[in-house]
């Protein structure tokens, strides 16, 4: 909403026109931007008109471009660059926490560092979405029973999961500490839930000397190591939160080569 007001901020949506969009579109390309960011702005806008048009006011007719993004991209990380990225993320990572001297900064640069390690490390563990780790509430986690709840609201359902030990030890160390009742990660205030901030996490992404990576792509590297260590397509599925197979297809070749593997070995056998 906020980069849609950068374009849009000076024209009343009723004056809104399919050249406007288009043009919209043209420079969001030129800045380098992916169709599924522009897509992801142009559900914005198309949302708002739409909203305009069933409170009775009266819109111009829009033609909203669909554009071709490419949802079949899959990145993973390999071991050494997972350990770089979680070093790079390190709290105390001297290089970054040392920089600082005022006790205030220096604690709020920790508690900003702690944040984001222990973000991308369940980022990699639950194989989760941004939304659904950043709005993720304490009653969702069962320390006890050492597992999670994770609401799906891509596609309205819940799955739940058994916490990894290094999972498990990251939520417990956080309600121990936490300073919201609420909310498992919370923005600057510690009344809201997190909110999209990735800037500091892609520059650790950067740091670590990994390229064209983005933070959904972690996803992609949980439900790869899955795969490659054994879980079936229809078992990621389910980690994922996928409610049609088809969409963990996207993984099939991983999956495939699993089994020509297990083929060879048992021949060999």
């Amino acid at each position: 909403i906020r980069t849609v007001k950068v374009y849009f901020d000076n024209i009343p949506l009723h004056e809104l026109s399919t050249k406007d969009v288009e043009l919209f579109v043209l420079k969001r390309k030129r800045e380098g931007k992916a169709a599924q960011t522009i897509e992801h702005n142009i559900i914005q806008l198309r949302g708002a008109w739409l909203y305009a048009q069933k409170m009775g006011y009266q819109v111009s007719p829009i033609i909203f471009p669909k554009l071709k993004v490419n949802n079949k991209r899959i990145k993973s990380l390999t071991q050494a660059q997972e350990v770089n990225l979680l070093s790079e993320l390190e709290p105390r990572n001297p290089k970054y926490y040392s920089k600082l001297t005022p006790s205030t900064e220096r604690l709020q640069l920790l508690n900003q560092r702690i944040d984001n390690f222990d973000f991308v490390l369940l980022l990699m563990e639950l194989a989760a979405r941004h939304s659904e780790l950043s709005c993720l509430k304490w009653n969702q986690v069962d320390l006890t029973l050492q597992t999670v709840s994770l609401e799906r609201t891509k596609t309205n359902s819940n799955t739940v999961l058994m916490l990894s030990n290094r999972a498990f030890d990251v939520l417990k160390r956080r309600f121990e500490n936490k300073s919201n009742a609420t909310w498992v990660f919370t923005d600057k205030t510690g009344n809201n839930p997190r909110k999209h901030s990735t800037i500091s996490i892609r520059r650790a992404i950067k740091n670590a000397g990994i390229t064209d990576f983005r933070l959904h792509d972690l996803r992609h590297h949980a439900a790869t190591k899955l795969i490659r260590n054994g879980m079936s397509l229809q078992e990621t599925a389910y980690v994922l939160g996928h409610k049609n197979i088809s969409t963990t297809m996207r993984y099939a070749h991983l999956e495939n080569s699993q089994v020509a593997n297990k083929m060879k070995n048992i021949l060999n056998d």
